[in-house]
C-alpha cells in the first residue's frame, strides 16, 4: 500500500489545556473550521488526573458568541465517552468526529466527583484546508 502525505491537508489545533478543580462545565475556545469541508476530529486526554470524571460534549455556533448542543447523532464515536480513572489506567484518549454546517465548534466538559481535579488537554484536526486556485 501507497503511503501518503497529510501535513498538506490537515491542520493540527491546540483546543486548551484545561485546568479543573471543582465540580462546573469548562468549555474550550471556539474552532474556526472554515475552509475545511473535509472533517473535523477531536482528541482530549488527561495530563495530569487526581479525580473526578470528565464527560465531553458539543457546541456550535455560526458567530463563535451563541452556541446550540451539537445533536447526538453528529457526533462520532462513543457520546458518552468521558475522562475517568478507568480512561487514564488504560492510556485512552477520548476522541470525537464532529458532523456540524456551523463555522465554530467548541467542546464543553463537564465534571463531576472532583475534589483536586485533572488537567485535560485537547487538540483538533482540522482536514481538507479549501485553497484558492
Amino acid at each position: 500500500m501507497a503511503v501518503k502525505e497529510i501535513q498538506s491537508t490537515v491542520k493540527l489545533v491546540n483546543a486548551g489545556y484545561l485546568a479543573i478543580t471543582t465540580d462546573t462545565t469548562t468549555t474550550t475556545t471556539g474552532i474556526d473550521t472554515a475552509s475545511y469541508d473535509l472533517g473535523v476530529s477531536f482528541a482530549f486526554r488527561a495530563v495530569t488526573y487526581t479525580d473526578g470524571t470528565y464527560v465531553i460534549s458539543f457546541e456550535e455556533s455560526d458567530d463563535n458568541a451563541t452556541w446550540t448542543a451539537v445533536p447526538s447523532a453528529y457526533v462520532i464515536g462513543d457520546a458518552s465517552s468521558s475522562i475517568s480513572a478507568v480512561s487514564v489506567a488504560t492510556d485512552e484518549d477520548a476522541t470525537f468526529g464532529i458532523i456540524s454546517a456551523k463555522r465554530y465548534l467548541r467542546a464543553s466538559i463537564a465534571s463531576t466527583a472532583t475534589t483536586t481535579g485533572a488537567a485535560i488537554s485537547g487538540t483538533v484536526a482540522l482536514a481538507g484546508e479549501l485553497k484558492p486556485v
